[in-house]
């Protein structure tokens, strides 16, 4: 079933389907979500948690600064930022390991 949900998101969808002001608020949702959760792991003392979101956030916080990126934000941009995270995580991983710890 996890191959069906690809075939799904891969669908082009229309950008003219949504306002630039719906991808506004979702833009703004999106950084409420990571300050919350960001907030939350530091009460945890999770420091894996609060690495990610703090990364995310970060992210956002970079991206929100070039021309129209907030307008034209879309769910799936977030992925990038995932993705840039775990390359940072397996890059630390590999240097941890080659020190041999």
């Amino acid at each position: 079933s996890g191959a069906q949900l690809k075939s799904n998101s891969a669908e082009p969808r229309p950008a003219e389907a949504e306002s630039p002001l719906a991808r506004f608020k979702r833009f703004r949702l999106t950084a409420s979500n990571l300050n919350s959760s960001l907030a939350s792991a530091q009460e945890r003392g999770d420091e894996l948690g609060i690495r990610f979101f703090g990364h995310l956030e970060g992210w956002l916080g970079r991206k929100s600064k070039e021309k129209n990126f907030v307008m034209q934000f879309r769910s799936d941009d977030i992925d990038e930022a995932v993705e840039e995270f775990q390359q940072l995580m397996e890059q630390i991983e590999s240097t941890s390991e080659s020190e041999g710890n």
